[in-house]
């Protein structure tokens, strides 16, 4: 979120324009922060119905980012293609189990499992898009990804993803190859590796999403799919500003090899 507000802030500094961050959990019936901006940039799936239905029937500007919501533009990365050639790369270099660290995958505030009838879904979150992605490589490489292979994490944090890694990488037999939906969840999987002196990437690969700045300084490197997170703020600031709300855009990502896989 960081890289993607300072390229948010760049743009808007360029224009002698201010930014108020919002949280999106905040839980009161009203907010007269709300009134204040003339346009809004929604970052993530919106977890609170009650303050997005305020912002739309406010009539300002609106573009989501890493979302989707019906007859409002949006700009995102092809999240289905950016994990399915990701999870090509994890499944050549390595043999055997398959698990998914996920991330908001069913609505759920604990780390878990999900259920066979939860493995698909006609959602468009981007989480799902990328698990959609994952199940896509791994049926045309011939890779089993069962539905209790697939782990929920409910936030982005470390404790929530060490929670995740353990219990994924105590299994027997313990998985080989690790597709994680974020690289904050992919660095933790990797510190909970090194406690249990599992061997990266020797007796496992583990491959992240985002390219935040972390995955290249850890030891070793980790593997991930760079989305350019500020240039996405400064590409939906700009469509913000310039009125021309039209066309949903499809950013470009970048897959980075490096030492994790």
């Amino acid at each position: 979120a960081n890289q993607f507000i300072k390229g948010v802030a760049e743009v808007l500094q360029e224009h002698g324009m201010d930014m108020l961050l919002l949280s999106g959990r905040h839980n009161t019936s009203s907010s007269s922060a709300e009134a204040v901006p003339d346009a809004f940039i929604l970052y993530g799936a919106p977890s609170n119905p009650e303050q997005l239905n305020r912002i739309i029937k406010s009539g300002k500007p609106l573009i989501t980012v890493d979302c989707n919501l019906d007859n409002v533009v949006s700009v995102n990365v092809d999240n289905y293609a950016a994990a399915h050639r990701i999870a090509e790369h994890a499944f050549a270099k390595m043999q055997g189990k398959v698990a998914v660290l996920g991330l908001r995958l069913i609505e759920s505030d604990r780390v878990c499992r999900i259920q066979p009838h939860e493995l698909y879904s006609t959602e468009q979150a981007i989480s799902r898009r990328r698990l959609d992605g994952y199940l896509a490589a791994a049926i045309e490489q011939g890779r089993d990804l069962p539905a209790d292979a697939v782990w929920h994490i409910p936030l982005n944090t470390h404790h929530f993803a060490v929670v995740a890694a353990r219990e994924a990488l105590t299994q027997y037999p313990r998985p080989s190859v690790l597709l994680c939906m974020s690289d904050r969840i992919a660095l933790a999987a990797m510190a909970v590796a090194r406690e249990l002196g599992i061997n990266i990437p020797d007796d496992l690969v583990v491959v992240g999403f985002d390219g935040i700045e972390e995955a290249e300084r850890f030891y070793p490197s980790l593997t991930t799919i760079a989305q350019h997170s500020d240039e996405k703020g400064r590409t939906a600031a700009r469509i913000l500003l310039s009125g021309e709300l039209e066309a949903d855009l499809l950013m470009p990502s970048e897959l980075i090899i490096r030492q994790s896989c």
